[in-house]
């Protein structure tokens, strides 16, 4: 690979936040290096926190909306994400 997963998932974050297209330009890039399965993982992972902050952000609505993730969720995607990262280097 020719950048290490932490900065790819940097980049993810950042197509993320900018839409349809930058996230398809990163996943034709992931690919052509041979870091699919890995950002992948991490990807699965990051969208689980990417939805709890999305869930966060929305009114209580006097306990009829459910709540897709929890701060456990969240938490426990956060340590994935880290040990995906630590394992990859």
């Amino acid at each position: 690979m020719d950048k290490p997963l932490n900065e790819l998932l940097n980049e993810y974050i950042a197509a993320h936040s900018k839409g349809e297209d930058s996230l398809r330009a990163f996943w034709e890039y992931v690919i052509s290096i041979g870091a699919y399965k890995q950002m992948r993982q991490i990807a699965v992972y990051q969208d689980v926190i990417f939805s709890y902050k999305k869930d966060q952000a929305k009114p209580s609505c006097n306990g009829y909306c459910e709540k897709v993730y929890t701060a456990e969720d969240a938490e426990f995607a956060r340590v994935q994400i880290e040990h995906l990262l630590k394992s990859c280097q």
